[in-house]
């Protein structure tokens, strides 16, 4: 997630020294996906500065993650899909008729 920051151009190397960037494109600094918006509290636009490091509300600290099981799973082949019906063949032209003698020409 970016996060655009609210930094003057004095403290600019600051926001840089704890990971901001540049984006010319809308002349501001921001951080990418940052792990702690703490060090950015400053520059933060608005309120939300008042917000950083307190608990989202019904927010708990999350447990932490089981370990992960060392044991290797055994290998299974790819199921392979079956293949696509085939199409039947479209021709431009009708359908041949068969050709008999008794048959006389038809403008006769």
């Amino acid at each position: 997630m970016k996060v655009i920051l609210d930094c003057p151009f004095e403290q600019r190397n600051q926001a840089k020294a704890l990971g901001a960037r540049w984006d010319p494109a809308i002349k501001k600094w921001y951080v990418m996906d940052p792990p702690d918006l703490a060090p950015f509290a400053p520059w933060l636009p608005g309120d939300a500065a008042d917000f950083v490091g307190r608990p989202v509300a019904g927010e708990t600290k999350a447990a932490p993650k089981p370990a992960q099981s060392t044991a290797k799973m055994p290998h299974q082949p790819r199921r392979q899909s079956a293949p696509p019906p085939a199409l039947p063949v479209l021709s431009p032209w009708p359908p041949a008729q068969a050709a008999t003698d008794d048959d006389g020409p038809p403008w006769d």
